[in-house]
C-alpha cells in the first residue's frame, strides 16, 4: 500500500462512507466547553487541566486528552492507534512522534483512554501490558526527571516498568544488586538505561545427565581422537552433542561436565539420524568443561535462567539484555530453592541454529521450561531490551567467570 501524509489522511477518513473507525462526524466544530465530569477527565484528585503537563510549547487539549502544538499532537501513541494508522495508509508516518491533530483526534476519541488501554487505578494512568500513556500529571513528569528518565520524560509513552518504579529508592543506593537471598532482585531498568528494543523469538535448552556406559558405550572424544574418561549409549551421546553439554555420572557416584568443542568430519562417531535429524551431530568432539553447568563462548561459563545464546551479529557477546515479559516467572534452582525471576540475562553463549533475532535460553538441569515469552516458533516474538547498567552487568560478568 502506497505511503499517504497524515494530514491527508484526515480528509479522505471523512470522504469514507465506510469507515473501520466508525467516525460520527469530520465536519469543523468548536471544541465543546468541558462538562463537570470532564474537569477532571476521570483523574483521582486533578482539580484543573494544569495538573497535567505538556512539553515547552505544548497545550493540553482536555476533550481529547492530548498535547498539541503547531507540529501536532504529540505521542508516541497506543499500539493499537497505530495499526489503525497503518491500516488506513499512513505507512512510515504512523510511527513517528507527531500526528496531524485532527487525525489524532478522530483516531483516539474522547474516552480517557485511548483504544487498547485502560485506565490502571493502581497507577493513576493509561497503561496497556508493556507501556503507560500520557499526557502525564507534574508529579509523575517531576518522578520520571529525579529518575533520569531524559527526554523520554517529554514524550506520551514510557515503559510501564519504569513507570512503577517511580518513587521508589535507586539502588546506587538502590537494587543495581540483589538484595536479600534471591540472586534474582535486581530492578527494572529506568528508560535511561535502555539503549535499544528489539524484537526476538526464542528456544531453550539445558544440559542432560546420564549415566557413564563403560566399554558398552561410544566414548567421548577431544578434537585429537583422545578418549575423556567417559562413554554414553549412542541416544544419549547424540543428546548431549544437541545440547552441547552433558554431566557424566560415574559409578562412584560423582559427575564431570563435558562440553562441545567441534566437529572432526572425517570421523564418524554416531549416527544420530534415528533420533535427531540434523547433519553432522553424529562428528561432534569434546572437552572437559570448566562450568559446573558446562561452558559457553568468549571464556565465560553457563549459568541456568541467565545465560542466553545468540548470534554474535545479531546481539554481541557479553551483552546485558531484559526481557520485561520473563519478570515474575517462577525459577527453581539445582539446591530446590525457589525464586521469581528479574528479567535480566547475559549473552554469554551461542549455537550452530541461531541466526537473527533467534535466541536460545539456558534452564541448566531443568526438565521444564519456565519461561512463557518461550515459544519455539519464528512467530511467537516479544520485546528485548538491551540495558546499560554497569552494576548489573558487571554482576552477571562476574556470575558467568570461570572460578
Amino acid at each position: 500500500m502506497r505511503k499517504m501524509h497524515l494530514s491527508f489522511l484526515l480528509s479522505a477518513l471523512c470522504a469514507a462512507t465506510v469507515s473501520v473507525f466508525t467516525l460520527s462526524s469530520c465536519r469543523e466544530k468548536a471544541e465543546p466547553k468541558p462538562e463537570a465530569d470532564q474537569q477532571n477527565h476521570g483523574r483521582p484528585g486533578l482539580v484543573t487541566p494544569d495538573d497535567i503537563y505538556c512539553p515547552e510549547g505544548y497545550s493540553y487539549d482536555l476533550t481529547f486528552n492530548q498535547c498539541y502544538s503547531a507540529a501536532g499532537v504529540i505521542g508516541p501513541f497506543s499500539i493499537s492507534m497505530i495499526q489503525k494508522c497503518k491500516a488506513f495508509g499512513g505507512g512510515e508516518p504512523c510511527d513517528g512522534l507527531h500526528w496531524e491533530r485532527g487525525f489524532a483526534q478522530q483516531l483516539r476519541g474522547k474516552e480517557l483512554c485511548s483504544e487498547g488501554t485502560e485506565w490502571n487505578t493502581k497507577l493513576n494512568v493509561c497503561a496497556d501490558g508493556e507501556h503507560v500513556y500520557g499526557p502525564f500529571l507534574k508529579t509523575q513528569y517531576n518522578d520520571c526527571v529525579a529518575a533520569k528518565g531524559g527526554d523520554a520524560c517529554e514524550t506520551m509513552r514510557w515503559s510501564r516498568l519504569f513507570f512503577e518504579s517511580l518513587g521508589k529508592p535507586d539502588n546506587d543506593e538502590g537494587r543495581s544488586a540483589p538484595v536479600g537471598d534471591s540472586p534474582f532482585d535486581f530492578r527494572s531498568p529506568y528508560n535511561s538505561e535502555i539503549s535499544s528494543v528489539r524484537s526476538a523469538w526464542a528456544t531453550y535448552y539445558f544440559i542432560p545427565t546420564f549415566r557413564d556406559a563403560g566399554d558398552s558405550g561410544y566414548p567421548l572424544l577431544d578434537m585429537a581422537g583422545r578418549r575423556l574418561g567417559a562413554s554414553l549409549q549412542a541416544k544419549d551421546w547424540c543428546h548431549a552433542s544437541l545440547e552441547g553439554s552433558v554431566r557424566v555420572l560415574g559409578n562412584d557416584g560423582k559427575s564431570i561436565v563435558f562440553n562441545y568443542v567441534g566437529s572432526h568430519e572425517e570421523s564418524l562417531q554416531v549416527d544420530c539420524s534415528r533420533w535427531i535429524s540434523l547433519p553432522g551431530l553424529g562428528y561432534s568432539r569434546f572437552y572437559r568443561a570448566k562450568g559446573s553447568f558446562g561452558d559457553g563462548v568468549a571464556g565465560y561459563v553457563l549459568q541456568p535462567y541467565r545465560t542466553i545464546a545468540v548470534d554474535p551479529g545479531w546481539l554481541p557477546y557479553g551483552t546485558l539484555v531484559y526481557i520485561p515479559s520473563a519478570r515474575g516467572a517462577q525459577v527453581i534452582l539445582a539446591d530446590g530453592s525457589v525464586h521469581f525471576h528479574d528479567g535480566y540475562f547475559f549473552t554469554a553463549d551461542t549455537g550452530g541454529a541461531l541466526y537473527g533475532n533467534h535466541i536460545d535460553v539456558f534452564i541448566g538441569s531443568a526438565d521444564k521450561n519456565p519461561f512463557k515469552f518461550v515459544g519455539s516458533a519464528r512467530s511467537k516474538t516479544f520485546e528485548l531490551f538491551v540495558v546499560q547498567n554497569p552494576k548489573i552487568k558487571e554482576s552477571l560478568t562476574r556470575l558467568h567467570s570461570a572460578q
